[in-house]
Formats: C-alpha cells, sequence, structure tokens
C-alpha cells in the first residue's frame, strides 16, 4: 500500500527542530475569576487522558535540539493544550449557548448516542454536570454527515468548533497555524515501514 519506505521521516517531524514553542495560557485567561473558580470546584469534569507516557516520552526526546518546544509539548500532555488561541475577547460572554440543529431522525439520534456513550465510556468526554453550562463553557454545533459512499448508510459525528459568532475556532491565531504539517496514514505507514 505505501510502497517502499526509505527514511521514516516527515515534514511534521522535520519542523519541530525549528517551530517555535507551543503557545502558553494567557495570562489573562489565568486570571479569570470565573474559569478559575469554575475549574478548582469541576476538576473532575477536566481530566487529561493520553496513552502517551509522558516520562517515557521525555526521556525519548531529551536531546532534541529544540528543547523549548520540546518542553511546552510534555507541558501539554500533563496539563492540556492551549492550541495557538488568543485569550477570549472582553466582548465574548463567559457562557454561550450554541446549540443548534440536533438530529434529523432516529437513526443519526441512536448514532450520536452511542458516540457519546462510547466517548463518556473512554473519558474523551466528561459525565455530565446538568443542564446548564458552568462559566466559561461553551456549547456547540454537534451533527452527523453520511461517511462514503454516500450509501453506505454509515454515519460520521462533526463537532464544528468554527460555527457562530463566538466559535472557539475564532479565537486561532492564524498566522501561527499557517503552513502547519500534520502527519496522516500515509506518513505513519512509511514511518512504521521504516522502523
Amino acid at each position: 500500500m505505501w510502497g517502499s519506505a526509505d527514511s521514516g521521516s516527515s515534514q511534521a517531524i522535520a519542523d519541530t527542530f525549528f517551530h517555535a514553542p507551543l503557545l502558553d495560557v494567557p495570562e489573562k485567561e489565568l486570571q479569570n475569576d470565573a474559569v478559575t473558580q469554575m475549574l478548582t470546584t469541576h476538576a473532575h469534569l477536566f481530566k487529561i487522558i493520553t496513552p502517551i507516557k509522558v516520562a517515557v516520552f521525555e526521556n525519548l526526546v531529551h536531546n532534541h535540539p529544540n528543547q523549548p518546544f520540546v518542553h511546552l509539548v510534555c507541558k501539554g500532555l500533563q496539563e492540556g493544550f492551549w492550541s495557538y488561541a488568543n485569550a477570549f475577547p472582553d466582548h465574548y460572554p463567559d457562557i454561550f449557548d450554541n446549540s443548534v440543529g440536533g438530529p434529523k431522525d432516529e437513526q443519526q439520534a441512536e448514532f450520536m448516542r452511542e458516540q457519546h456513550d462510547d466517548k463518556v465510556k473512554q473519558e474523551w468526554y466528561s459525565p455530565s454536570f446538568g443542564k446548564h453550562l458552568l462559566p466559561g463553557m461553551y456549547n456547540i454545533p454537534i451533527h452527523t454527515v453520511p461517511k462514503p459512499p454516500l450509501n453506505s448508510g454509515c454515519l460520521r459525528l462533526v463537532i464544528n468548533m468554527s460555527a457562530g459568532d463566538y466559535a472557539p475556532n475564532s479565537v486561532i491565531m492564524k498566522q501561527a497555524i499557517a503552513g502547519l504539517h500534520l502527519n496522516g496514514m500515509h506518513a505513519l505507514g512509511e514511518a512504521l515501514l521504516w522502523f
């Protein structure tokens, strides 16, 4: 499927050698009393779950030439990432419910319930905290689209971080992610064959 793999290298890996360190949480967000209080009182909703053994990973990259980048990647794996975003502007509300749409039929509703239950079981989603958003929380649109081939009857879950007036993606700094290389399955297959 992949053919021969000469090097096992990728542009995404090469980028780590000269990429600026990842951004840390802006000071303004750390001083947001409503959010910090909610994080303190509801810490169980915000577990950092990763299959990566961070101490092992840190040991493997201890001689990486871009240690500031490596340090913030390791910190992100332990505490969560602040992904190239500015602090939320002052005119953004503390709470925003943007739950528009929803399932169009029972098949979509059942698929969305199954996805939800599976993600909670895997601890990718937090358990329920009630019917009302907490300070600092934004509800975002979730819907389904058909998976190719379109007549297969299979669905894909879409979490739309770009929809609405106060979309979380609206604070992403476009210049910071311009030219960012992300590896796909092709690069993974080549790296595994090389390894």
